[in-house]
């Protein structure tokens, strides 16, 4: 696949690799469309309706979804599958340990039918066997944190504390592009 705006420069993070990409976009068009219709939550599509929607399609619904996905991990981890946990949070439990590109974290299994997708998949909700899954289960991975930002925000520091008012290059938002929505959109 060619990509163009999709492989633009995020933050202080560098830009995400090919690789990267091409699983985002082979998730993208095998993911279920529940993932992407609305819903009542205050989720994603909520937060960043100002700066990439407004969503009318289901293919826009996806594009804006890979392409937060896209800022996301270079944010969590520099589209690193293997990042482990975040030196910065105190707690090291098990359950607490951040995994993974997206840096999500077995106590995440609390939110709607993720324990019970997590059980089907991996045939355990152990949180070390998460960490482990996480890390290596591509598709899964993306389609676990997809699921969460529909869910809640609540579970992901850059989104809850991205502040839409703030001109301040360090937030998220300031590094998500309609271009590379536009690209994603193309591609699925």
């Amino acid at each position: 696949m060619s990509y163009q705006f999709t492989t633009a420069m995020i933050y202080n993070r560098g830009a995400p690799p090919v690789a990267f990409l091409d699983e985002l976009v082979m998730w993208a068009k095998f993911a279920d469309d529940d993932v992407f219709t609305p819903n009542d939550n205050i989720d994603i599509y909520a937060k960043y309706s100002p700066v990439l929607g407004p969503w009318t399609t289901l293919s826009q619904r996806k594009a804006g979804m890979m392409e937060i996905l896209r800022v996301l991990a270079g944010y969590e981890s520099s589209w690193s599958w293997q990042a482990g946990a975040d030196s910065d949070n105190p707690d090291h439990s098990p359950e607490t340990t951040e995994t993974g590109i997206f840096q999500v974290s077995a106590n995440s299994m609390a939110f709607g039918d993720l324990e019970k997708r997590v059980f089907l998949r991996f045939g355990s909700t152990d949180p070390d066997i998460f960490i482990r899954e996480m890390k290596t289960d591509t598709f899964f991975a993306i389609d676990y944190a997809a699921r969460l930002l529909r869910l809640t925000i609540k579970a992901n520091g850059p989104v809850l504390h991205d502040d839409l008012a703030s001109d301040d290059k360090r937030y998220l938002h300031h590094w998500l592009s309609p271009s590379a929505m536009n690209e994603f959109m193309a591609l699925i």
